[in-house]
């Protein structure tokens, strides 16, 4: 048998998650009477970009399935787990529709940006052309629309208050 194939690797604090083929995430979390990591959950989503912390995952993705078009439809949009102690698994906690109008968008309506970066309260993710910054509420930890800006970027990352993007730029090509 072949070994898996990883993509990437995130951690946070004793937790660590594996993405593999974009459709998994096992999640492993550090056993201290074992003094090893302990696959703890399995997830499956489309986890084109995604997000991490001890509370917090963030699964950005590009497409879903149209059951009234038959086809995929491209619908950038963000799915939100949270757990509420680092015992527990990861469980859906919000959806989050990056199209301000709903519904599929044309692959041709423009530039398409996935990646996400998540700190704290402050959870900033790619859109059709645009980038949405979310601040958590909270009273209920739902994250809320705080500003859209009308750009979108390669790549986000957010540490306290400061937001740093990663730029396309044509002429470097």
């Amino acid at each position: 048998p072949y070994p898996p194939v990883f993509e990437e690797c995130f951690i946070a604090g004793d937790t660590i998650a594996v993405k593999r083929h974009g459709e998994r995430l096992d999640i492993y979390e550090y056993d201290q009477d074992l003094d090893d990591y302990e696959r703890i959950q399995i997830l499956r989503d489309s986890f084109h970009s995604m997000s991490f912390d001890p509370e917090y995952l963030v699964s950005s993705g590009l497409s879903r399935w149209d059951e009234d078009l038959e086809s995929w439809c491209y619908q950038p949009n963000s799915t939100v787990y949270r757990r509420e102690d680092t015992n527990q698994t990861y469980t859906v906690h919000q959806q989050i529709d990056l199209t301000s109008y709903g519904g599929c968008v044309s692959p041709t309506a423009g530039f398409y940006q996935t990646a996400s970066s998540l700190h704290r309260d402050m959870l900033v993710v790619g859109g059709v052309n645009t980038t949405h910054i979310f601040i958590e509420n909270s009273n209920d930890h739902k994250w809320e629309e705080a500003l859209i800006l009308d750009q979108s970027y390669e790549d986000y990352q957010v540490s306290r208050r400061d937001l740093l993007v990663i730029a396309h730029n044509e002429t470097t090509k």
